[in-house]
């Protein structure tokens, strides 16, 4: 009796090994080269845990390998499913748990709705100086500078937040090296039916490119899972408009760019 008891135990190892045994392209290679029937390598699939690769280069390695066609369209119908099951269980109040790329508004309080979106907006123009500024470079002999400046329709965006000290989070592809270092955050100049932003200045002597140094906002940053970004204030922000810009494109008269825009509301209205 004791040694069918050892025996047992000394099993038991190798069964939860063969309970948990994950399949993968590898294995189920070595399956198909056993010329076993491809409906029992599909019920093999079906009964045990996975972990395919389906991307383009693993297909057409299988397909060399001499799997199956049916096999593999299995294998690439269980791994869609793992990702929808995987994408189900993420924790999506975390702000460490990756979302779809972009920058969102942490809007605390709100549970149903804890990460909010800045929608890309498109600058709707780009113009220099009007006449005013024509008549300062007649009169200067083209010392005085002359602005060019894009704009954004609408004389507030449709994403008001009323906190002064707003957090954001950017969520990058990890694969890129963009992070929050390449972006301006610009309070623009609210007009009756528009925001600006300065984009560059010239006269006689030269040109100038960029965001304007004036309206530029100081925030902070930190990392804090891979491609994800917690973004901060160093200051409480003036009621206003605003927007996040990539700075690696920045807008340039004659083209079209898009920035993450917002305003900031007085609390409690």
């Amino acid at each position: 009796m004791k040694r069918v008891l050892f025996f047992i135990v000394l099993c038991l190892p190798l069964i939860a090994c063969a309970q948990t045994e994950t399949l993968t392209n590898a294995d189920i290679i070595k399956l198909s080269k056993l010329d076993l029937p491809p409906a029992a390598i599909i019920s093999k699939i079906r009964n045990s845990k996975t972990h395919f690769d389906v991307s383009v280069d693993a297909l057409v390695n299988l397909k060399q390998q001499g799997v199956n066609g049916e096999v593999v369209s299995e294998m690439i119908s269980t791994a869609s499913h793992e990702e929808k099951v995987a994408a189900s269980q993420k924790d999506y109040s975390d702000p460490k748990t990756m979302r779809k790329h972009g920058i969102y508004y942490y809007n605390k309080g709100d549970t149903s709705n804890l990460f909010v979106p800045l929608d890309p907006t498109d600058i709707s123009n780009s113009k220099s100086g009007g006449f005013g500024t024509h008549v300062a470079q007649h009169y200067t002999y083209g010392i005085a500078k002359n602005s060019h400046v894009s704009e954004l329709s609408g004389a507030h965006s449709r994403r008001q937040i009323q906190h002064l000290k707003p957090r954001f989070y950017f969520y990058c592809d990890p694969a890129s090296s963009i992070s929050p270092n390449e972006f301006s955050l610009v309070q623009l100049k609210e007009k009756d039916d528009s925001r600006q932003m300065i984009v560059g200045a010239s006269n006689r002597y030269g040109d100038e490119s960029g965001i304007s140094e004036k309206q530029k906002v100081d925030f902070a940053y930190d990392q804090i899972a891979d491609g994800v970004y917690k973004v901060y204030m160093k200051e409480p922000l003036d009621v206003g408009e605003y927007c996040f810009i990539y700075t690696g494109a920045a807008p340039v008269q004659g083209f079209r760019n898009k920035v993450y825009d917002f305003g900031i509301s007085e609390p409690g209205k």
